[in-house]
């Protein structure tokens, strides 16, 4: 697989106890383009919680290649009415890993492992064709809580 096809295969994501679908703007429609989020992802709890997720691409060119596959986590278990985003991050590594696309992905690097610096938590995958795949979590949000700019990239470890 080449990065400019990983959008795609994320369209098929999941994680058991949550729901996962497109990130939906004030209208309930999914983002569209220029919103940066047209290749992004949410991650629902039961309770309502939400996660989302950008999806951006590092395209060098090459055709697909594969080799041995990455190392991914385990699947965690996901609390029906709590979001904890290590966890979440750990379940789209172990998908990704488990997938087709596994035998793409020379390396996943998880963000909670860094220094905490920007973006706290997400991945990048290094491809074996050389391109990139960042999955970042942009915001957290509390079950009920509307999105807005004020909380725009607010993250939390849990809500």
């Amino acid at each position: 697989m080449k990065a400019s096809e990983f959008p795609g295969l994320l369209r098929g994501l999941e994680i058991p106890g949550v729901t996962v679908g497109p990130v939906l703007n004030d209208s309930g429609e999914p983002a569209g383009p220029g919103s940066g989020l047209e290749h992004g992802f949410a991650v629902t709890s039961g309770s309502g919680a939400r996660i989302a997720f950008q999806v951006a691409l590092q395209e060098d060119g090459n055709l697909a290649s594969d080799g041995p596959p990455a190392a991914y986590p385990e699947m965690p278990e996901i609390e029906d009415d709590r979001l904890v985003c290590r966890d979440v991050e750990a379940a789209v590594a172990n998908w990704l890993g488990r997938s087709p696309a596994g035998q793409h992905i020379r390396q996943i690097h998880r963000y909670s492992d860094g220094d905490k610096r920007g973006i706290q938590y997400g991945l990048s995958l290094d491809l074996y064709s050389g391109g990139r795949v960042f999955i970042q979590a942009l915001w957290i949000l509390e079950p009920g809580e509307k999105y807005t700019r004020d909380n725009k990239f607010r993250m939390r470890e849990a809500v």
